[in-house]
């Protein structure tokens, strides 16, 4: 999912049915690139906690950020911990491949490889 532009109050009713409507039983993660917003209000961050919390369960969520607009917010109000940030929707994608490959299966002599 893409975000570009303000996330704010006029735009937040709006983001929270976009991200919500990204997660479906195909998707087990939504990867948010929020490279592209120039204004994060607290509205946003709020919706990023609230439906992270609601899909945390059966869902992976990233957040692509690097803009300060963003990065700031979230540094402020200390949702670092919360929150997976990645700098690039390439690196985002890496950890979501990573976590979901099977681990390796044993070689015939038993030993791992």
């Amino acid at each position: 999912m893409t975000v570009a532009g303000a996330v704010d109050l006029s735009t937040g009713d709006e983001f929270r049915t976009r991200l919500v409507d990204a997660f479906d039983d195909t998707a087990p993660t939504v990867v948010v690139d929020l490279s592209g917003v120039d204004f994060f209000g607290l509205i946003g961050l709020q919706v990023l906690l609230d439906v992270g919390a609601q899909v945390s369960a059966t869902h992976g969520l990233r957040l692509v950020t690097g803009v300060r607009s963003v990065d700031r917010v979230l540094d402020v109000v200390g949702a670092v911990g919360s929150l997976e940030r990645f700098v690039s929707v390439d690196a985002a994608l890496a950890d979501v491949r990573t976590k979901c490959d099977p681990p390796a299966s044993p070689s015939a002599n038993g030993a791992s490889v």
